[in-house]
């Protein structure tokens, strides 16, 4: 659901890797290219923990079609992937960057797109009810991207006001290279790379460009330790303290870590690959990508086969209201979201167990929002602790303890503006966020209630919550047997003490 991701994506040439359209989720913020100050810090601290390179090289600051073919054919032999066509470099300043930005956000559709990512995450208060996301994107993209690559004319471009490549340049477009390799060879114009030709979910997705940029990340960082002198690599030291980051520090939390992951995150899961199977086990992982952000956060459960399950929202009743968008919530934003207001320990454990979700966001022109989640959790005591993390964020969030009413297994509360509506069965946890009473029980109504059912705080933890039938018998017997053991005991004590004592 990292809907900020999704609009970079549509630039033309913004694309960093080649095309790979990500939908809301990694649309509007996934795509800088690379966030410099992290992209030269995750390689500098890598570099230190790399074995020595057999030769290192130096290079000047200017470069031409010879010099960049160079750096193309070092890539190549490091990654291990050839492509048979040349490469072409084109500059790119700030400002036409910038202008390039403010274009493909006056289209309509990424406009519309905008709108509701900006809804959704202030209803969720992933960013303040006041910010202006548009504006935000605009001034980030505009400090962050350093380059890109555009698969449609097969050209990379450095954003920078001289035609020449400092050694900071030169890593930029070692890293770009990567993802001109990558587009050739396993074409990242295609699901689940991109959502052009198919519907693919936005977790999916973003999964999807953890693995094309934590490569991109790995294969840089070695190709650094191969062809950059001790001196450079001082140099790139230097250079990476002087990227300013005012607009990046200043993002909400959330926008700025969706748009970091890929790169930090993405880098340990290929890491992980590599070290298991170098860079062919990266290849295979191109043919069969990683579904969810679960798998991205756990390596072992994309090694061992798991992958999510789909989930489907019914029908919810809300006639007359328009379904502005609907798609999932990963892994990565349960943790997102609970991270902003509950300990980090306690976020990372609700969102863990993670196996599926869907969510639909409805609203009308006066104003009304609806969300609906359906979660399913890898068992019961998952999805028990998911909830008990639900309700303590909203208490964080809004600063005060709740007590939800009950209403056939639904629990129900208003707090900060919203209803808020929750229940629990087994594996599955279901959600609704509105500003509409009405909407609430119509939606509530739709989906069907647990009457009946414990939910929430009332649940028993699951390693005892199976009491029922031949152990709840056994357990009474045992309690009747205490009683009258314990009766017994009293008469006895009684009749001993009454006893006069021998002469």
């Amino acid at each position: 659901m990292t809907y900020a991701r999704k609009w970079v994506s549509d630039l033309k040439t913004e694309e960093p890797i080649g095309k790979t359209e990500m939908g809301l989720k990694a649309r509007f913020l996934k795509r800088a290219k690379p966030v410099f100050g992290v992209f030269l810090a995750l390689c500098l601290v890598a570099l230190t923990f790399l074995p020595p390179p057999l030769l290192a090289t130096g290079a000047s600051s200017g470069v031409g079609p010879a010099q960049l073919q160079a750096l193309k054919a070092q890539v190549e032999r490091i990654r291990g992937i050839r492509a048979p066509d040349s490469v072409r470099l084109q500059y790119l300043s700030r400002s036409g960057l910038r202008e390039k930005v403010l274009e493909n956000l006056r289209e309509e559709k990424s406009q519309k797109e905008l709108t509701s990512a900006e809804e959704i995450m202030k209803m969720l208060g992933l960013i303040p009810p006041d910010l202006d996301l548009a504006k935000l994107l605009v001034e980030l993209y505009t400090e962050q991207v350093g380059g890109f690559y555009d698969s449609e004319d097969d050209a990379l471009y450095l954003v920078a006001d001289a035609a020449e490549m400092n050694v900071m340049d030169r890593l930029t477009m070692a890293h770009e290279l990567v993802h001109f390799l990558q587009d050739h060879r396993f074409r990242l114009d295609r699901a689940p790379f991109s959502d052009k030709d198919e519907e693919v979910d936005d977790d999916r997705l973003f999964a999807a460009s953890c693995l094309v940029e934590g490569d991109a990340m790995l294969t840089s960082q070695l190709w650094a330790r191969d062809h950059l002198s001790p001196h450079e690599l001082m140099q790139l030291g230097e250079l990476s303290r002087r990227v300013p980051t005012d607009v990046l520090d200043r993002a909400p939390r959330y926008v700025r870590e969706s748009l970091l992951f890929p790169y930090q995150g993405g880098m340990e899961f290929v890491a992980r690959l590599y070290r298991k199977g170098g860079f062919a086990a990266v290849d295979r992982a191109f043919e069969d990508p990683p579904r969810s952000s679960e798998e991205v956060m756990h390596p072992d459960k994309y090694l061992s086969g798991e992958r999510p399950l789909e989930v489907d929202i019914p029908p919810l009743g809300l006639e007359g209201w328009e379904k502005a968008y609907e798609n999932v919530l990963g892994e990565f934003d349960v943790y997102q979201l609970f991270s902003l207001f509950i300990p980090d320990h306690e976020a990372k454990r609700a969102a863990e167990g993670w196996n599926g979700n869907r969510y639909a966001y409805f609203r009308v022109p006066e104003g009304g929002q609806v969300l609906a989640c359906v979660f399913l959790w890898d068992s019961a005591l998952d999805a028990e602790e998911f909830i008990v993390a639900f309700q303590s964020h909203l208490e964080s969030r809004f600063g005060g303890r709740l007590n939800p009413r009950v209403d056939q297994g639904w629990k129900l509360v208003e707090v900060g503006g919203y209803f808020y509506a929750w229940d629990l069965k087994g594996e599955r946890a279901r959600l609704i966020q509105t500003n509409s009473h009405q909407a609430l029980e119509q939606v509530k109504s739709a989906l069907g209630g647990t009457e009946g059912e414990p939910s929430g705080d009332e649940r028993e933890p699951e390693k005892t919550r199976d009491v029922s039938g031949w152990r709840f018998t056994a357990v009474a017997a045992l309690v009747a047997s205490l009683f009258v053991l314990g009766l017994l005991l009293a008469v006895f004590i009684l009749v001993s003490y009454r006893r006069r004592p021998k002469p």
